[in-house]
């Protein structure tokens, strides 16, 4: 019973003492800014498909990483080479696209001093698109140089 109360008692110091220093909010702070990350990287992915989908290169290309080495003439490739396996005409502003299964995962990375760097978001998405489904893997990147699409995949 000792044992059971100096355990409690030790606990509550040291949740006393490290609330005190702000170091609980400091992380439920970052955890909170991730998540809310995370929540925009789904909506860059989207916003992202549906413009290079539609043929808005320049619009598209706005939202990759400056470290990404996605270019116009990738996306223009990825476009025309989903149109041949799906076996569509053209997709166009009538075409319907819609996006269910939206997932993302949060990966920080820090340094030795344990603060972070780099984080990548994990989106990975399914795409409706003319009743076929295709699967969407994306990185986004957030780190000094900026926040954006690192990676696309679509199949």
């Amino acid at each position: 019973m000792k044992k059971i109360l100096a355990l409690s008692l030790i606990v509550i110091i040291c949740l006393t003492t490290l609330s005190s220093c702000g170091f609980i909010d400091k992380i439920k702070n970052m955890y909170n800014d991730m998540y809310e990350h995370g929540k925009e990287s789904l909506t860059l992915v989207q916003e992202f498909t549906t413009e290079f989908l539609t043929k808005d290169y320049d619009n598209a290309i706005t939202k990759i990483h400056p470290s990404s080495t996605i270019t116009k003439e990738n996306l223009e490739k990825m476009r025309s080479d989903l149109i041949k396996n799906l076996n569509l005409d053209e997709i166009d502003s009538s075409t319907t696209i819609s996006f269910t299964k939206l997932d993302f995962d949060i990966s920080p990375i820090g340094n030795e001093n344990g603060d972070i760097i780099q984080t990548q978001y994990t989106v990975i998405l399914t795409l409706e698109l003319a009743g076929f489904s295709v699967s969407i893997s994306s990185i986004v990147l957030q780190d000094d140089l900026g926040f954006g699409i690192y990676t696309y995949m679509i199949r």
